[in-house]
């Protein structure tokens, strides 16, 4: 199995009684504040005071993915940026971003976190010769994804909404 370094940036609206599942998952996936601390539910806290996207970090991750992370930040809505790094190149460094109202997460092509694209990619977004804004305008768009400007806040379940907690459970 390869491995790689890896980090995610994760913004949005988590729900309180959600908080439990979701540092289990980041658990399960070997992702960790970057803070000297390596408390999951203190860096929420200070992502939330801060205004930022909470930012988990992981050194050996199975294929340079968060997997179970992922996939609830999904199901969950909140917005990722995940950065994976290449060990001894075997695979490109890229980063994968997806946020609600996305079918699936995109993955961009990066070199020490700044995107990139093929000449191909280039000439397609230029078309024949025509203006540069399109594609002026595609790498803003990337660098604004990777760099996932999205706070994470901690919001209270919905009035009437059975929790967890609630049920005694």
């Amino acid at each position: 199995m390869e491995t790689s370094y890896a980090t995610i940036s994760i913004g949005g609206a988590i729900k309180r009684s959600d908080i439990e599942r979701f540092i289990a998952a980041a658990e399960n996936d070997y992702a960790y504040p970057d803070d000297g601390r390596g408390l999951l539910g203190a860096a929420l806290i200070d992502a939330k005071l801060d205004n930022t996207a909470l930012v988990l970090i992981g050194e050996d991750v199975p294929w340079g993915e968060f997997d179970e992370l992922e996939a609830l930040c999904r199901e969950l809505g909140l917005a990722y940026a995940r950065r994976s790094d290449p060990n001894q190149g075997n695979w490109g460094e890229h980063t994968v971003f997806w946020q609600p109202g996305m079918r699936e997460p995109e993955t961009i092509a990066t070199r020490d976190g700044e995107p990139v694209m093929t000449g191909s990619e280039i000439a397609r977004r230029i078309g024949g010769g025509q203006s540069a804004a399109p594609l002026a305008a595609e790498l803003v768009r990337l660098k604004r994804v990777i760099a996932l400007e999205i706070p994470l806040t901690i919001v209270e379940d919905g009035p009437g909404r059975d929790t967890a907690a609630e049920a005694g459970a």
